[in-house]
């Protein structure tokens, strides 16, 4: 199987095969998808996060309101968040690990 078979494919099947919820969406209705890895290589290892990869917002005053799908697993992507410009703790984490 090449990787964009491989993206293909976890894009399609990953949801369903954890059984999660078809209808499950992030706070004003954006629907919760499988964040497909692109940074890939064969014959390495693959790090699979614990939950959909999201970014957080400030909405009404509160801090880290997930969304919508982040762009790529363990992004460290900056983005603005109503508050300030931030990126992914897990993605900042993974990249230090590495």
């Amino acid at each position: 199987m090449t990787i964009q078979q491989y993206q293909k494919k976890c894009s399609r099947e990953y949801l369903k095969s954890i059984k999660f919820p078809k209808e499950n969406s992030y706070l004003y209705g954006n629907p919760v998808q499988t964040v497909v890895p692109i940074e890939t290589a064969i014959g390495k290892i693959m790090i699979i996060g614990p939950q959909p990869a999201a970014k957080v917002f400030f909405v009404d005053d509160i801090p880290d309101v997930p969304l919508h799908d982040a762009t790529a697993p363990f992004s460290i992507e900056p983005y603005y968040d109503g508050n300030r410009v931030r990126s992914s703790y897990t993605g900042q984490e993974l990249s230090e690990v590495i």
